[in-house]
């Protein structure tokens, strides 16, 4: 290893360390689990993966080593376990060749949830639709018109003040009358009381489903808030409907299937989180009360949403699943394979996952759009001395008591080693932050810390 190597990777660490910390403060005693792995020839001659460790899984008992549930990250990997999966033909479910032809309903015998999805309009729903939240299906929140209401809202510029136009040689009378009438259009103007995220009654469902096909009676009968393909709308819901197409296409229960694919992939750590089973250093849950104080969550049971995220797992489980599709995608982009052993993907199923989706959108960076289960940020710069994007995907998680975020930062440098080229790919950053503390942001995190260990690579070639 070159003598400049390791001062470079220190800093690195040493500035990886000061942003944790320092977003850790600002969660007020969360406790965290940072992980990245450093995927690089040069990178992985100095350490195959680190971790860190900041805080305690308990206050109350002090254990560092923990489990953590990483909610919304889940979707993108049962996104993987859905195309991954062959049914007849050779097709991965959500192959482009037949979702947009086949309605939701073919690869289950429930026909009845998609028709009463839908029979309010003909339309039909498909797995791309799910995955990239198009479909229609509601999130936490019933209320149709609320959810339309807010999104317009949401598009609308910001109202410039109402002028008064009363004068002081006005009569009394039409003084008043200005009054009232600016009264009621200030009232008009004033956005509806909107529920936090976390104030949402079915975010604390403590009942107990049995498979992922009775978790449709909570949302099946519920009008769809849009037309599907027209409008995106995060749906934990429609990941709860795709499972139940993946398991009834696969002929298995899902979460055998997903026991399956996480023994595939070497991730031993990751399991569902049930309440009953002894997981040896489960971590306890957070939040901030109205004091500002923390405390603990209540129970939930996370059987309705096993898909959405309902599963426990460590940092390094989770990196090692970031660098597996990292690995299929940059597979799929060389012209030369020979050599080199196949990505847990097909190549074109790697690139289409990663490929925006037209009329999406990302609460955690405006620059993105999603694709499908994951967030992407092109290659962009508009002027020049100007912002600079670089291409990265991402997903986070919110759930009762715990924030997470995966982060995948590829080489900007284009994989054509040469000779054995086996050792060379994946080439990148990957990034996951696990912390049980409820409603923290943590992409821009995980997106600095990605920049500084890209930044040292470069300095050191």
């Amino acid at each position: 290893m070159s003598p400049l190597l390791m001062p470079l990777r220190f800093r690195a660490m040493c500035k990886y360390k000061s942003i944790a910390r320092y977003s850790n403060a600002l969660a007020k005693g969360g406790r965290w689990r940072v992980g990245h792995r450093l995927s690089d020839k040069q990178m992985n001659a100095w350490s195959q993966q680190q971790r860190q460790y900041i805080g305690k899984s308990s206050t109350e008992n002090s254990n560092t080593k923990f489990y953590l549930w990483f909610g919304g990250i889940g979707a993108g990997i049962v996104l993987a376990l859905g195309l991954k999966y062959r049914y007849d033909g050779g097709n991965s479910l959500c192959d482009a060749e037949v979702s947009d032809e086949k309605r939701i309903g073919t690869y289950h015998s429930a026909v009845r949830v998609s028709r009463d999805l839908v029979k309010r309009i003909k339309v039909t729903i498909t797995p791309r639709m799910i995955l990239s939240h198009l479909s229609g299906i509601r999130h936490y929140e019933r209320d149709a018109k609320k959810v339309r209401e807010n999104k317009e809202k949401a598009k609308r510029p910001l109202r410039s003040p109402i002028k008064e136009e009363t004068s002081l040689n006005k009569g009394d009378e039409k003084n008043t009358n200005t009054e009232e009438n600016i009264s009621k259009e200030s009232k008009q103007a004033k956005p509806t009381e909107r529920k936090k995220e976390f104030e949402q009654e079915e975010y604390y469902l403590k009942t107990n489903f049995e498979n992922v096909f009775q978790a449709l009676d909570l949302f099946k009968d519920d009008p769809l808030i849009f037309k599907p393909g027209s409008t995106f709308l995060y749906s934990t819901h429609a990941f709860t409907l795709l499972s139940a197409v993946v398991e009834r296409a696969a002929g298995q229960n899902f979460l055998d299937l997903m026991g399956n694919m996480f023994h595939e992939l070497g991730m031993v750590h990751t399991v569902p989180e049930e309440n009953e089973p002894i997981i040896y250093h489960r971590s306890r849950y957070y939040h901030l009360n109205k004091k500002g104080r923390v405390v603990n969550c209540p129970y939930v049971d996370n059987s309705y949403k096993w898909a959405g995220g309902g599963f426990l797992s460590t940092a390094g489980d989770l990196l090692l699943f970031g660098n597996t599709l990292l690995y299929s995608y940059q597979l799929a982009q060389l012209k030369d394979t020979n050599g080199l052993l196949p990505g847990f993907l097909r190549p074109q199923t790697s690139l289409d996952l990663w490929a925006p989706v037209d009329r999406t959108e990302a609460s955690w960076d405006k620059d993105g759009l999603y694709a499908q289960g994951w967030l992407v940020v092109e290659k962009s710069q508009k002027y020049g001395q100007c912002k600079r994007r670089r291409h990265y995907v991402s997903h986070t998680g919110g759930a009762v008591g715990a924030s997470s975020v995966l982060l995948i930062l590829p080489s900007e440098r284009t994989p054509q080693p040469e000779g054995t080229r086996a050792e060379f790919l994946p080439r990148g950053i990957v990034v996951t932050i696990i912390t049980n503390m409820q409603s923290v942001g943590l992409n821009s995190t995980a997106l600095k810390i990605a920049y500084e260990f890209d930044k040292a690579t470069k300095e050191s070639l």
